[in-house]
């Protein structure tokens, strides 16, 4: 079942995909005429990503409780289940991913170790 948050989020996409400020870029976040690419779909509210020095990303399926990784190869693994909502991701400098966690009502921290699984 496809829920209003993934209606919006597949709207958003459509409008960013066919936006002439993708086409000029964002200095220093999109280059000018960089290619979109959908690696995967079926999340239900993407949210907080954050760069890796490795070139992976991290982000989180906020309404599924859950802190993902898609590494340089375009492969997506779970790096933590059960964050109450998790967003707002942040490396620190030793590679450990803090989140703000909206029911949570906290701030959590995910070991590096656990982070490059």
């Amino acid at each position: 079942m496809r829920t209003i948050f993934g209606t919006l989020s597949a709207a958003s996409l459509a409008f960013l995909l066919t936006s002439p400020v993708l086409a000029q870029g964002i200095a220093g976040v999109v280059a000018p005429d960089a290619k979109v690419e959908l690696v995967q779909e079926g999340y239900v509210f993407t949210e907080g990503p954050v760069g890796a020095a490795d070139g992976g990303l991290y982000f989180t399926d906020n309404r599924a409780n859950k802190i993902l990784r898609l590494d340089p190869a375009g492969n997506i693994s779970t790096v933590h289940e059960n964050t109450t909502n998790a967003n707002g991701l942040v490396l620190t400098k030793e590679g450990d991913i803090l989140s703000a966690e909206g029911v949570g009502k906290r701030t959590a921290s995910v070991a590096a170790a656990a982070a490059k699984r």
